[in-house]
């Protein structure tokens, strides 16, 4: 137990540089029409708070769970829990209509799927105007918010418990495999509709492209899928974040996980003591963490608030397993466009696929309609690789570029300004 519980430490600890890959910004969405502005290196300076001693404000909803966060905004919730074909046990938040006291009829289901290492808590952190799951709710949609195997939510097994390493061998494969398809059927079966809107960020827009490919019957069950900063072929990633993918080598990941007993990338006590005392005690140390999170992700400070730090700080690292990471890691070290299942190494694959190679995922049985949204300054789901997407999904419906050249990755759901530049145009596409 003692080896798991350093191995965990040590995983989280080189792999702390992913989770800041990603911030807040916010920018105004246009068709694509042709080639991507060009990025400016000369970034926009906020020197005020390098000046400041302040302490930031405490904010209550640094120590309270999703559903909690709902609550004291004023929003009914629900906590539902949906079983896999594979016998983990998820959580569904649900908020099933807005805080006016005429709302209480529910709408279209949507859900919204976070991405990695993260939960359903990525919707709930700007400001209630401002944040996508609220503005869903006040606007009459019954909001569904998912959490993938392994984060804090989801942490049950009918047969596992989360210290037996067999619990975390899963990767994007079984998100989409599994997962999905069981917050889809339960969603249309708990809310009486026959199709639901389906919004996901990152790693959350991959599982879907999974979900879809592998069961082709829920394709009749989307309305819409809304693809924020989708995942799909990293040959392009751009972001330092890439110096650790030759560690995740097919031999290398086997032998890590065969100790996994713990989540990695988990939002422990300790790591929120070093999150408080490094980055929150006042402007000037939440300054100097945002900017070393923008090395990672793109540089926009005037569209991120510092006030709002120590909320996603909270909320941010919810845990994920080490295959998950890997698979990131071998689709950039595949070093061409490609949407791949988990490379095994090839033994394991030769059982698994009958090929020494892991078999490629044929996009072109996305028939379900997709809108996509990019920005130009995400290091993560860079224009290039999302351009190579959007030519392989078999219904694209839009191809959205918001039109700041800052925008990145985090600024999908976090940016100051994220109404006028990003959601305003989705929610008109979601009728």
């Amino acid at each position: 137990m003692a080896s798991s519980f350093k191995l965990s430490w040590i995983i989280s600890i080189v792999l702390l540089v992913v989770c800041t890959s990603a911030v807040d910004v916010d920018v105004d969405v246009d068709d694509d029409q042709g080639e991507d502005d060009q990025l400016d290196d000369d970034l926009v300076a906020d020197d005020s708070f390098y000046r400041s001693h302040d302490a930031i404000s405490y904010n209550p909803e640094t120590s309270m769970t999703a559903p909690e966060i709902i609550q004291h905004r004023g929003y009914p919730v629900e906590i539902h829990r949906v079983t896999t074909a594979d016998h983990y046990v998820l959580e569904l938040h649900r908020i099933p209509h807005g805080r006016l006291p005429y709302a209480k009829t529910s709408g279209r289901p949507v859900l919204l799927q976070h991405g990695v290492f993260s939960s359903s808590a990525s919707w709930l952190i700007n400001p209630t105007n401002s944040a996508l799951a609220f503005r869903l709710a006040d606007l009459g949609y019954d909001v569904w918010m998912g959490n993938t195997r392994g984060n804090t939510y989801s942490r049950r097994h009918l047969l596992l418990q989360p210290d037996d390493s067999h619990f975390w061998q899963f990767s994007w494969d079984e998100l989409g495999m599994y997962d999905v398809p069981a917050f889809i059927d339960y969603i249309l079966a708990c809310s009486k509709w026959g199709k639901l809107t389906y919004i996901g960020h990152s790693l959350g827009t991959a599982e879907f492209f999974i979900a879809m490919i592998q069961h082709p019957r829920l394709n009749d069950k989307i309305h819409k899928m809304m693809a924020l900063a989708p995942i799909s072929s990293k040959a392009r990633l751009q972001s330092p974040v890439k110096l650790l993918f030759p560690l995740f080598k097919p031999a290398m990941t086997r032998g890590l996980e065969k100790f996994q007993k713990k989540a990695i990338l988990d939002n422990t006590d300790f790591m929120r003591k070093i999150q408080r005392n490094f980055c929150e005690a006042n402007f000037l140390k939440a300054a100097f963490c945002r900017d070393l999170i923008f090395k990672f992700i793109g540089s926009n400070p005037e569209m991120f608030d510092l006030n709002r730090l120590p909320l996603i700080n909270s909320h941010l690292l919810q845990g994920t397993s080490i295959r998950v990471m890997a698979q990131f890691a071998q689709h950039y070290n595949e070093d061409e466009e490609v949407f791949m299942h988990y490379n095994y190494g090839a033994k394991e694959n030769l059982r698994r696929y009958g090929q020494r190679e892991p078999w490629i995922y044929d996009l072109k049985r996305v028939t379900a309609p997709v809108y996509i949204y990019y920005g130009d300054n995400d290091l993560i789901s860079t224009p290039k690789d999302i351009l190579w997407l959007s030519g392989q999904l078999g219904n694209l419906r839009g191809f959205y570029r918001v039109s700041n050249p800052q925008f990145n990755h985090w600024d999908f759901l976090w940016s100051t300004q994220v109404n006028e530049y990003l959601y305003d145009h989705l929610l008109a596409n979601l009728p």
